[in-house]
């Protein structure tokens, strides 16, 4: 059975795909993208509303001008003064990443590691959904 093929149609556009390049957003901005957004996602759990860019600059480790210029690629967010709006500005973060698609994945081997990826509950909140898994021995 083949499971993969080097023919399968592409997905929706990613941070590095051609979403990006028409955007002009380099690749050290594409490549910190996902360390904003862990960070605004740690803010938005401890109820944290809005954050300036010296606040996610610290939280990043990130020079707040350099991080000011990374988001200013993907758009105009935030209010000078007031900060950026942590939900917000986390979505379209995560939009730019293309994780707020649901993308379906097969599981192959259902030995331990792939009984515990299966049974992992944190890839539902990250857009991931176990649709198969599959093994060759029948008794798993």
């Amino acid at each position: 059975m083949t499971l993969l093929r080097n023919d399968r149609p592409t997905a929706e556009p990613t941070a590095h795909s051609a979403g990006s390049a028409d955007r002009g957003i380099p690749d050290a901005t594409v490549a910190r993208l996902p360390l904003y957004l862990r960070a605004l996602n740690a803010l938005a759990d401890d109820g944290v509303a809005t954050c300036s860019s010296g606040e996610l600059a610290d939280a990043t480790g990130v020079n707040p001008a350099k991080l000011r210029k990374d988001l200013s690629h993907l758009g105009s967010y935030g209010t000078r003064g007031v900060g950026y709006e942590v939900q917000y500005l986390s979505y379209q973060i995560a939009r730019e990443l293309g994780q707020t698609h649901t993308w379906d994945v097969v599981i192959v081997g259902a030995g331990n590691l792939g009984t515990a990826l299966s049974t992992y509950q944190g890839f539902g909140t990250r857009g991931i959904s176990i649709a198969a898994v599959l093994d060759d021995d029948p008794a798993r």
